[in-house]
């Protein structure tokens, strides 16, 4: 018996990326039907259409397939991956822009933003996980659904029972590239976070050695020592926009060096 793995909003421009690292570990996973599904016809259609060629063309044996019903997508299901934005990006402008005009955090998933996303997007998974609970209660959900702190906090609070993980890609490379830093496997060290979402800092990073890390960037970071960090991504670390990220992280860091601030907060 294989397992099914479905994605909750599949015509995401996220998904492209998310369907390679499945069709390439589809062995590891077990995974033998994937189902793309999507309020959003025809952005699912393409996007559906596409990655049944490719699998087939690449070789793969698992069984492609999309739909709008999710009744028909969530049967019988083992996973999804859970990444929808009710309203688009469209209003995602709208929530950034009217917090900036009156001088706060437009970002989405802090502060004002996040929170006019909250109050849409929650609506929508309630709905989901209704269904879910109802049709395949067993199956592990993936949440990559912003903002992930408030969506966790209601997710638990209606569906305590649930086998829901609510993940964020970014903290894991901020880590990466502070044992990057360090010259430590990322596996050595542990971090102690706290905050709201992405709205958050690192209170110790701890070596192997029970050496807690974080007041020695500190002094480097304070001394003019580091402007950076280096990006533990391959695929970020040329990038200009990523580059200015990391430097304004550590400037932050410097007008507030108790904690170690998560980018989100440039």
């Amino acid at each position: 018996m294989g397992n099914k793995f479905v994605m909750v909003g599949g015509g995401s421009t996220q998904s492209p990326g998310i369907l390679e690292v499945l069709r390439q570990r589809a062995g590891e996973l077990a995974l033998t039907e994937l189902v793309l599904y999507d309020i959003d016809e025809e952005r699912v259609s393409l996007l559906g259409q596409y990655t049944e060629m490719y699998y087939r063309e690449s070789g793969s044996n698992v069984t492609v397939s999309y739909t709008t019903n999710i009744d028909k997508a969530l049967i019988g299901a083992d996973f999804l991956f859970m990444q929808i934005r009710p309203g688009l990006n469209k209003q995602r402008a709208i929530d950034e822009k009217i917090c900036l005009s009156h001088g706060v955090v437009g970002q989405e998933t802090c502060g004002l933003g996040g929170f006019s996303f909250a109050l849409r997007v929650i609506p929508a998974v309630v709905e989901i996980m209704t269904k879910v609970k109802e049709l395949c209660p067993d199956a592990w959900i993936l949440n990559y659904t912003n903002p992930e702190a408030i969506l966790s906090e209601a997710i638990y609070h209606v569906f305590p029972e649930a086998k829901c993980l609510c993940i964020c890609d970014m903290p894991i490379s901020i880590e990466g590239a502070i044992a990057k830093y360090f010259n430590k496997d990322l596996r050595q060290l542990i971090f102690k976070y706290f905050g709201l979402n992405h709205f958050g800092w690192w209170t110790a990073i701890i070596d192997e050695k029970g050496q807690d890390l974080l007041p020695l960037l500190r002094e480097d970071v304070l001394s003019g020592e580091i402007d950076t960090l280096l990006m533990s991504n391959e695929d970020t670390k040329e990038d200009q926009y990523w580059i200015d990220t990391y430097k304004q992280m550590i400037k932050l860091f410097k007008r507030f060096p108790a904690f170690f601030p998560n980018c989100y907060l440039q």
